[in-house]
């Protein structure tokens, strides 16, 4: 599922990839996906590398990305998913918007006054009804209004008449949580209900149209707490999606089959929302009594949390058993919600996630070394050896997805890490010289061009990730001492670092995110 800041290049390359290994679907967000494509041509959160389309570090200005064109890389992307027969998925997100005229594309703050009759079909929140924290995305609608509910289904039916490319349709109601209306009416029925009653609505109208495209409806934040009147009418038409998104990681679905406890009861945008996975589940059980369909995990390990595994294998064996247990818990496959871009330290957390879902019997040791080995050499077992305890070193991935490092004492012994990065560091530039018949002195850790070998590009990520790393075990350590200006002085340096070597690494590391992620944490 695309995610994060993307070239159309970005997106194109992971669509020729996903069947090479296996995988059959893609998934492209919104009817038009701006807000992904914005993200890199803005260049939002890198002021130095603002290259247009030309990606030329700091050279010109950025380029805001309009709609129209955003459309047109859409359609040239569904032309590559349609050439490798890959079951395409669309929307998600917007179906509370833009049906009511008011842009939907991205997670962006109302630009435009609304009128009288759009603020009317927003949910009521403490008495009044305005876009949730100023982002139509976020915010909900009254559900319990005929009205509101034919215009929405209406509008995805007339979607599937328009658009038979697409098998799979999303439809979400509005990102966020706690946002549902208060309004009356609303209240006679849980979110839940009032989104079940829509979806027989959708089939009845699409049913009648003679549309096979299938419709996904998602378990997710508010949404967790399962209907209690109303019942899917067709099962056929729907496929269920079960999306964790407060769940924490380093653990698997399988060590949390059963639940105890009693689930906390339903009460409006009164609720916390579970970062437990037995508590996630049973709130997945509870839903599968009342159906029984096609489903799978939309699932984040690669969207946050793996920021925070600096050596990807803690990331990369967490979702290699989690999708190998998806049978266990009900589901029949994943829908990855991640950054295009998840490629460094290593490429083992994607492969590790299409192998186990390809082959449940899978051996992730014997993927692991086939894949070090195939990286880089004869040298791939002293790399991983590495990694592993890279990995080991920090506990920075064992929170909720969205929290990927919720604390800077989230290292062991950064000075241990930055030894090890050390020695790392020294392995890769003595290959790149032996493979480039370089000098030692033009191997650096600066940004260098493209080596032309695979082999030797491979490296020299690796090379440019781990002086990052590096920098990264400076921040820890001035933290430890006890300095919070030492250590955000250094965080500031070392995002710096990070922007100017984003030429040098695009292709493999989603930066924006990155930056995101590690600034959150850094102000913790």
């Amino acid at each position: 599922c695309i995610e994060g800041a993307d070239t159309f290049e970005n997106f194109a390359d992971t669509i020729d990839f996903l069947p090479k290994v296996g995988m059959n679907e893609s998934f492209i967000q919104f009817r038009v996906p701006t807000e992904f494509f914005d993200r890199w041509y803005n260049h939002r959160n890198n002021p130095l590398f603002q290259g247009g389309r030309d990606g030329v570090l700091g050279e010109s200005e950025p380029s805001p990305l309009s709609r129209s064109v955003a459309a047109s890389m859409t359609k040239k992307l569904e032309q590559e998913i349609s050439r490798r027969s890959l079951i395409y998925h669309k929307v998600g997100h917007g179906w509370t918007c833009e049906p009511f005229g008011i842009e939907g594309s991205g997670w962006f703050q109302q630009s435009k006054p609304l009128s009288e009759e759009q603020r009317s079909v927003l949910a009521e929140v403490k008495g009044v009804r305005e876009p949730w924290g100023g982002v139509p995305l976020n915010t909900n609608l009254c559900y319990s209004r005929a009205d509101v509910r034919e215009k929405i289904t209406d509008a995805i039916t007339s979607y599937a008449k328009t658009n038979p490319q697409v098998d799979v349709i999303h439809f979400w109601l509005a990102d966020g949580s706690n946002n549902h209306c208060e309004c009356e009416n609303c209240r006679r029925k849980r979110p839940a209900d009032w989104y079940v009653q829509m979806l027989n609505e959708l089939d009845r109208k699409m049913s009648a149209e003679n549309l096979p495209t299938k419709i996904v409806f998602l378990i997710y934040v508010d949404l967790l707490w399962e209907p209690v009147e109303t019942k899917i009418e067709n099962p056929n038409r729907f496929i269920l999606m079960f999306a964790p998104i407060t769940r924490v990681y380093g653990k698997n679905y399988s060590d949390f089959l059963t639940y105890d406890g009693e689930l906390p009861p339903y009460e409006r945008n009164h609720l916390k929302m579970p970062d437990s996975l037995s508590q996630n589940l049973e709130h997945l059980r509870r839903w599968q009594k009342e159906f029984a369909g096609d489903s799978f995990d939309f699932d984040y390990h690669l969207m946050w949390a793996h920021v925070g595994d600096p050596g990807y294998e803690a990331c990369a064996k967490n979702l290699f058993q989690d999708m190998k247990d998806l049978h266990l818990i009900g589901l029949d496959g994943m829908v990855s919600c991640q950054v295009q871009r998840s490629y460094l330290p290593t490429a083992l957390p994607v492969l590790s996630m299409a192998a186990a879902l390809w082959d449940e019997k899978a051996s992730y040791e014997a993927l692991a070394n086939d894949y070090y080995l195939a990286a880089f050499g004869s040298d791939g077992p002293k790399i991983r050896q590495m990694l592993i305890r890279l990995s080991s070193l920090f506990h920075f991935y064992e929170g909720p997805a969205r929290s990927a490092a919720a604390s800077l004492s989230g290292c062991d012994d950064p000075a241990e890490a930055r030894r090890l990065l050390e020695q790392l560091k020294a392995l890769l530039k003595k290959d790149l010289c032996s493979s480039n018949a370089a000098s030692d002195d033009a191997v650096t850790d600066s940004v260098i061009p493209f080596p032309a070998d695979q082999s030797a590009y491979d490296r020299h990520a690796l090379l440019v990730y781990a002086d990052f790393l590096t920098g990264l075990c400076g921040v820890l350590e001035k933290a430890a001492l006890g300095d919070p200006d030492e250590a955000k002085a250094a965080a500031e340096k070392l995002i710096l670092s990070l922007w100017e070597k984003e030429p040098a690494i695009q292709p493999l590391l989603d930066v924006q995110n990155t930056v995101r992620v590690l600034s959150g944490f850094f102000q913790a």
